[in-house]
C-alpha cells in the first residue's frame, strides 16, 4: 500500500490521472488484505475520483462498485454510498438499467440496516429512472416500498403522499392499519401479493410495522464477504520472493531507490545462471 501511494505523487504530477486512480485502487486492494477498511474505502473513493477525472467512468464505476461489494459486511453506509456513486455516473451517462442495478445495491444495504431515510432516496433514484423508461410495474413497487419506509419512519403522512401516482390497493389499507394499531391486519397485509413480490429487504420490514415505525425488526445478518482468490498475483510474487534466501533485504534494498538501473539489477539477481 506504501508504494502504491508513493507512485501516485509521481503520477499526479505528471498529470497521469489514470495510473494515479490504478494504484489508489492498488492500495485500496491491500489494505483490505490487512483488514484496514475505513483506509480501504478512502482509496476506493480516490481511486474513483481520479478515474472519474480522467473521463474512464466506465472504470470509476466497476471501482465503485467493487468497492461496495467488499466493504459491504464492513462499513456498510460507506459501502452503499459507493453504489449511489456508480448508479448516479451510470445515470449521468444514460445507462438506465446499469444505475437501477447500482441504486438497488445501495437500497438492499440501507433497508438491512434500517437506515430508512437513505434507503427512501435509493427508491427515489430508482422510480425516477423506471419513470423515464415508463416501467410502470415497477414504479408501481417502488411506490409500495416507499410507503413501507416511510412508515417504518413512523411518518404516515409521508406514507400518504407516496400514494398520488400508481400504487398498489393495499397501500391505504396498510396505512389505515398502522394508524389505528391493529396488528392482526398488518399481519395480514405483509402476506398479500403486492409486498410479498418486493424486494425481501423492504417486505420484511412491513411484518414489524407500528404507529411509532418499524419495531424489532430482526437484526441483518452479516453480509458474506466478498470471494477473493486464495492468492492473488501481486501476494504470489512476494510470498514466492521472501521463500527465497536474502529476497527480502533484496526487496528493501531496491525498491527503496525505484529506478532502471536498480530493476535491472533485481532481474539479473533473480535470473537463473545460463551456466546451472
Amino acid at each position: 500500500a506504501v508504494v502504491s501511494t508513493q507512485s501516485t505523487g509521481y503520477y499526479s504530477a505528471a498529470r497521469v490521472l489514470f495510473s494515479v486512480g490504478k494504484c489508489y485502487e492498488a492500495a485500496s486492494l491491500c489494505a483490505r488484505e490487512l483488514s484496514s477498511f475505513e483506509e480501504a474505502h478512502q482509496f476506493v473513493e480516490l481511486a474513483g475520483d481520479y478515474y472519474t477525472q480522467n473521463g474512464t467512468a466506465s472504470t470509476a464505476i466497476s471501482c465503485y462498485s467493487k468497492g461496495a461489494e467488499a466493504l459491504a459486511a464492513h462499513l456498510p453506509e460507506k459501502a452503499a454510498d459507493l453504489y449511489m456513486r456508480a448508479g448516479e455516473l451510470e445515470r449521468d451517462n444514460e445507462h438506465n438499467r446499469e444505475a437501477i442495478k447500482c441504486f438497488l445495491g445501495a437500497k438492499k444495504i440501507f433497508a438491512r440496516n434500517k437506515m430508512y431515510k437513505e434507503c427512501i432516496g435509493a427508491v427515489l433514484s430508482s422510480r425516477e429512472l423506471y419513470e423515464q423508461m415508463e416501467q410502470f410495474e415497477h414504479i408501481k413497487k417502488c411506490n409500495m416500498s416507499l410507503v413501507i419506509l416511510h412508515l417504518a419512519r413512523g411518518d404516515s403522512v409521508a406514507a400518504k403522499q407516496s400514494i398520488s401516482g400508481d400504487v398498489s390497493l393495499a397501500a391505504d389499507e396498510l396505512i389505515d392499519a398502522v394508524e389505528t394499531g391493529d396488528d392482526e391486519a398488518i399481519r395480514s397485509l405483509s402476506s398479500h401479493g403486492d409486498i410479498v413480490y418486493l424486494d425481501t429487504e423492504i417486505a420484511k420490514i412491513a411484518k414489524f410495522l407500528t404507529p411509532d415505525g418499524a419495531v424489532n425488526v430482526p437484526a441483518a445478518k452479516g453480509a458474506k464477504p466478498a470471494s477473493t482468490t486464495k492468492s492473488s498475483t501481486a501476494s504470489s510474487i512476494f510470498k514466492s520472493a521472501g521463500a527465497k534466501s536474502g529476497a527480502s533485504s533484496q526487496k528493501d534494498e531496491l525498491f527503496s531507490r525505484p529506478n532502471r538501473q536498480n530493476r535491472d539489477e533485481l532481474f539479473a539477481r533473480s535470473k537463473p545462471s545460463e551456466d546451472s
